[in-house]
């Protein structure tokens, strides 16, 4: 019997509460000869023994299953017509067998050929023919959802964020106070917008950045009559950067939160009318900050946690076609893309990528060279999570400590103002938020 594979199929679970072992799922990343096409494709194989890779005529990505064997027939001349196998007869707990059939081009895990046969952990990036895939394990892949679309966010073949993505949907038309963990870079603004879209509330999504809010303006932008609860009545609160919150200011959102009724039911058992996201790069309470119990109760009736890019590589074809008016990216340079860590996550990548269209042209390429070469540009950067955080929080601490002056900031850092103005546009960080009370709608 042949079957036929659902290509809106996708991953939704990683594990479950048990512990149990997931099932193997492929994810096509996409290919920058075919322009990313069918790219976020996820192919479950449950009840799967053997998956064979070869080339196929015409446009269309082909599945098919046929007595425990699923055959990918790929439109990419690069492919051969008998290219590579992959054996799910599990050698160890979680570890798989990819073997090269002889294919002209070769079959690459993690960047580098294997000649015959290799070991394959979930999780690793697999080439062929100019193609990317990557195995992923899963619980229950038998019965995905619809992929995750959530208001205006590209979607995500990631297990973890495609459900969460789905969670947030389902959340969001509630009065649940919503609180995103996220490295810099991921997305948390992004999300906190799409939830208030989703929620169909009539008012405004109004955002404050807390690190910005000091003793002077603290009391006037929670509790005034001009301030964030009457501003996003009827909509939606973002407070940015919970973390940085002094125990006196925890203080004061807490009675504010009390006097606004916001998270419990009002006098007459009906919801408040604002609804509140918070943000957060760091876990709340670590590092030497205390936070209180009760206003992290408040504010955490939905906790989701936003991955780093490096987590999500089997997105980059996806988020790669979502970028407006890209000109062709060249395998070497996708490659790239690929083993990058990208440390300040979904910013850089958007910003680089678009460093490169305009150094590229409207009708060139963005080859490898010159993507190793906007790259190396960063070497100064900090590549790990906590050395990142460490230099925001130093240059948001010295913008608040100067009113926002970039002169005076610069010289306090000791560096020179086109250096300091490069970290603050890979953070996205405005100025100008660190010389008024930030209230933005």
């Amino acid at each position: 019997t042949v079957e036929q594979v659902d290509p809106n199929s996708t991953l939704t679970e990683t594990s479950d509460s048990s512990g149990a072992m997931g099932e193997p799922a492929l994810v096509h990343i996409g290919s920058p000869e075919r322009r990313f096409e069918h790219a976020g494709r996820v192919i479950p194989l449950d009840e799967i023994e053997l998956v064979r890779f070869g080339r196929v005529s015409g446009g269309e990505l082909d599945v098919r299953v046929d007595e425990g064997v699923a055959h990918i027939g790929i439109p990419v001349p690069w492919v051969s017509s008998a290219h590579a196998e992959l054996s799910l007869r599990r050698a160890d707990q979680g570890v798989y067998q990819l073997r090269d059939l002889g294919s002209r081009n070769g079959s690459h895990v993690g960047g580098r050929r294997i000649q015959e046969g290799r070991r394959l952990r979930p999780g690793e990036i697999i080439e062929i023919g100019r193609t990317f895939w990557m195995l992923r394990e899963v619980v229950n892949a038998r019965r995905p959802g619809p992929r995750a679309e959530f208001d205006g966010l590209t979607p995500s073949a990631n297990p973890q964020l495609n459900n969460t993505y789905q969670q947030l949907a389902r959340v969001a038309r509630s009065d649940v106070a919503v609180l995103l963990h996220g490295e810099t870079g991921t997305g948390k603004r992004r999300t906190a917008l799409a939830v208030h879209r989703h929620s169909g509330r009539a008012g405004e999504f109004v955002e404050v950045n807390l690190a910005a809010l000091s003793k002077q303006n603290l009391d006037e932008a929670l509790l005034g009559e001009a301030g964030l609860f009457a501003r996003a009545s009827g909509g939606t609160l973002f407070l940015d950067e919970l973390a940085e919150l002094s125990a006196e200011a925890q203080t004061k959102l807490l009675a504010a939160l009390d006097q606004n009724q916001i998270g419990q039911p009002g006098p007459d058992g009906a919801p408040s009318s604002v609804r509140v996201i918070a943000s957060t790069l760091v876990p709340l309470g670590e590092g030497g900050r205390p936070f209180r119990p009760d206003l992290f109760a408040r504010l955490t009736g939905f906790e989701a946690y936003l991955p780093p890019l490096r987590a999500r590589r089997e997105d980059m074809g996806l988020l790669i076609t979502n970028l407006p008016d890209l000109p062709r990216l060249a395998t070497p340079a996708f490659r790239r893309v690929l083993s990058y860590r990208w440390p300040f996550n979904l910013r850089e990548l958007r910003q680089t990528l678009a460093t490169a269209r305009l150094l590229a042209g409207e009708d060139g390429e963005i080859t490898a060279a010159l993507l190793a070469d906007l790259l190396a540009r960063r070497s100064d950067a900090p590549s790990d999570a906590e050395s990142i955080r460490t230099l925001r929080e130093q240059i948001v601490r010295t913008l608040l400590s100067n009113a926002g002056s970039t002169d005076l900031a610069a010289e306090q850092l000791k560096l020179s103002a086109t250096d300091l103005h490069r970290w603050i546009e890979r953070f996205d960080i405005q100025p100008e938020d660190y010389a008024t009370p930030t209230i933005k709608a």
